[in-house]
């Protein structure tokens, strides 16, 4: 075990966990240890213990800090739709600096403030477009649940899954495909695509804002 250096700094929890999201988005959730974190800090297995029992609540205090890096909107302040395409930005950009912890968001069940803060976030922003109170819950969680997933998504076609691969086998059985082979390729760059989406989105949510705000229809007599 390497001695650190003499001006090295004291270990702490901001330190630990400054390295952790390191490995964490070098090398992934399944290749962290405390062991290999230990040795990255230049201390011994066991002085990491002081700070969190294992592995699980290690991650947890990592991605707790990882997601309170990301910047939410005031959505006192200017347009819900703005807010929205800013938020949804903004996540996308935190999704691609912490790859490995995309997944931990969609799996994820023990409450953290750094996660109620998203979802108000959201939720305001959504309140303020007019969705109703009865529908504001579902409609903000399986919104942040679409941003994360449609990134999980993105960053498999990174990984190998290759789209031009899929768009070969429209074209091989275009009777069977006729709507996807008929069209032109695919506009290269997931940003565009991403882009198209939360403007569909958006769209979306003005129209469940518009019927919701409608009269309710008279019962008849």
């Amino acid at each position: 075990m390497p001695r650190p250096p003499a001006d090295a700094p004291l270990l702490n929890t901001d330190l630990i966990l400054s390295h952790a999201l390191t490995l964490i988005d070098a090398n992934g959730l399944d290749n962290l240890s405390l062991r290999g974190l230990a040795e990255r800090l230049g201390v011994k297995p066991n002085a990491l213990y002081h700070y969190f029992a294992n592995k699980e609540q290690l991650v947890e205090a990592a991605y707790a800090r990882a997601l309170a890096e990301l910047p939410l909107p005031d959505p006192m302040q200017g347009d819900w739709r703005e807010g929205l395409s800013s938020l949804a930005g903004a996540f996308r950009s935190w999704c691609q600096r912490h790859p490995h912890l995309v997944p931990v968001v969609l799996r994820h069940k023990s409450p953290l403030h750094e996660e109620a803060r998203l979802t108000e976030a959201v939720a305001a922003l959504l309140r303020q477009a007019g969705i109703l109170n009865t529908e504001l819950s579902p409609v903000t969680r399986q919104l942040i649940a679409f941003f994360a997933g449609s990134f999980v998504v993105e960053w498999g076609n990174d990984a190998g899954s290759c789209p031009a691969e899929q768009e070969q086998v429209f074209r091989t059985y275009p009777g069977r495909y006729p709507v996807m082979a008929g069209l032109p390729p695919a506009t290269p760059g997931s940003d565009h695509a991403f882009s198209l989406m939360t403007r569909l989105l958006i769209a979306g949510i003005e129209g469940l804002a518009a019927d919701a705000a409608q009269p309710a229809p008279e019962e008849a007599p």
